[in-house]
């Protein structure tokens, strides 16, 4: 038979059981499988097939990429092993005295700790392996009320997944629960992929890592929190913005994430918006922690400072909030704009250009133009605002977190809505890991058509809703 003509020879059809196990199969997989079974017109299924393709070659690849990054570590190890020997042969072997003991408390780049044992336990923490995300390590109870929660969202509502203060970190030596819960973040994110198919999107809302380990650890943290979102989340629309923990200024100011670092983990800016169309909802998540660096360099750190920039701002008024006719605007930040909620507990935190912000927030609202200008030095701002013509815009609400707690009431400031909302991380009164309540997530309906949203509450906590 010729090479270019097909050869059909079994008749039968498949009737064997599926060997697959399917709790291992990604999610992504799964909604392609039923694409390819039940589709009806021949193109869809082409597609569904052609996207198979490229999704395995997707996995694949990360595959790839993380067995060369293993590789890559360990010719490190390797190395650093036989300088050490080397060190040790030309060095050590000679001296009775304690001055090599004494040398080795300092590391390559000149830090030095009080004791060799805290330099090994330093060096040990530096061996980052990246983490499967999965739900089996999560109790049945845990299980069994996720599948119960399922069915209490509602269908008519657009869906957002909120997910914010993971803090994820391996850090052992934590007060406050911090060293149990941590290490959870990634888990959390295996759970809350059972939730894709009864979702529309996703906003991570900062503070995704703790920021408390070695300036390489914590880059290698963050990329696999992001690493392991794309994984989890595949091609819903997740928006994913900072927090004031990424760059490692609150706990170790010697060894801050620039602002470039942090974009290159994060793929770019980390201020977006997306629109959903059927329900005519334009969800906008600020960065409230961009904090450019100034001249090359900053003072602003992240861990007191929030600022919102002239380019991040100039973005909002004259894009962002740029809307189609008939749209709605639902807005997130990872901490509460200044007049929110006190800034409670972190009264310490200076926020620049915050009036600004608020200004092309009410501006939109009531239909205006104006010209805003900020008063910082280090960060002038002068934006012409233009609303007039678009006329009086909604915002709906701007869901905060940061906190790392539930306010029950609804903040009204200049005619805005502000909603306070909990932390993921498992830490505080009322959280106790391998129970419900070790998860705090947030599914937020909004339902355009009878102006109501549902803040649905999986874990601890209560859920919130009103009218708008």
């Amino acid at each position: 038979m010729a090479n270019d003509e097909t050869e059909y020879r079994d008749d039968s059809h498949i009737t064997e059981a599926s060997y697959i196990d399917q709790s291992k199969v990604p999610s992504a997989i799964k909604k392609l499988s039923t694409w390819i079974r039940q589709k009806m017109y021949g193109k869809d299924v082409r597609e569904s097939i052609a996207r198979g393709i490229e999704k395995s070659g997707e996995i694949s690849q990360n595959a790839v990429d993380v067995a060369n990054d293993t590789a890559s570590r360990q010719d490190d190890v390797d190395q650093s092993q036989k300088d050490f020997e080397d060190r040790y042969n030309n060095q050590i072997s000679g001296n009775t005295d304690l001055n090599e003991t004494i040398d080795l408390r300092r590391d390559s780049a000149n830090n030095d700790f009080k004791t060799a044992k805290l330099r090994v336990d330093n060096i040990e923490r530096s061996f980052v392996y990246n983490t499967q995300v999965s739900m089996s390590t999560a109790t049945d109870n845990v299980k069994t009320a996720l599948t119960e929660f399922k069915n209490t969202l509602n269908p008519n509502a657009t869906k957002i997944l909120l997910l914010q203060d993971l803090h994820f970190t391996k850090r052992t030596d934590m007060a406050d629960g911090y060293q149990l819960a941590g290490p959870l973040a990634l888990e959390h994110l295996g759970l809350a992929e059972q939730l894709i198919d009864s979702i529309d999107g996703v906003v991570i809302n900062g503070d995704n890592v703790h920021g408390n380990e070695d300036k390489a650890i914590t880059i290698k943290r963050n990329k696999q929190v992001v690493s392991n979102i794309r994984a989890v989340f595949g091609e819903i629309p997740t928006q994913i913005t900072l927090g004031n923990h990424e760059d490692n200024s609150v706990f170790l100011k010697s060894q801050v994430l620039s602002l470039a670092e942090l974009e290159e983990i994060y793929g770019g800016k980390t201020y977006s918006y997306h629109d959903y169309e059927a329900s005519k909802l334009r969800v906008i998540l600020l960065s409230g922690f961009e904090n450019p660096e100034t001249g090359g360099s900053s003072n602003y750190y992240r861990a007191s400072f929030s600022v919102f920039a002239q380019d991040q701002l100039n973005w909002l008024a004259n894009n962002a909030l740029k809307v189609p006719d008939g749209y709605e605007v639902l807005i997130f930040n990872h901490s509460p704009f200044l007049g929110f909620f006190n800034n409670k507990p972190y009264s310490y935190m200076t926020n620049v250009n915050h009036d600004v912000l608020m200004s092309i927030l009410m501006a939109f609202q009531n239909g205006l133009k104006t010209t805003v200008n900020g008063t910082n030095v280090d960060y002038p701002v002068s934006i012409d605002v233009d609303f007039s013509v678009q006329g009086a815009g909604t915002i709906i609400a701007c869901i905060f977190g940061h906190e790392h707690r539930d306010v029950a009431d609804i903040q009204m400031l200049n005619n805005i809505r502000g909603v306070q909302r909990g932390a993921n991380i498992a830490v505080g009164a009322g959280r106790t890991i391998g129970t419900v309540s070790e998860h705090l997530v947030d599914v937020v309906e909004v339902d355009t058509t009878n102006k109501h949203i549902k803040l649905n509450r999986f874990g601890a906590g209560n859920s919130l809703e009103f009218d708008y």
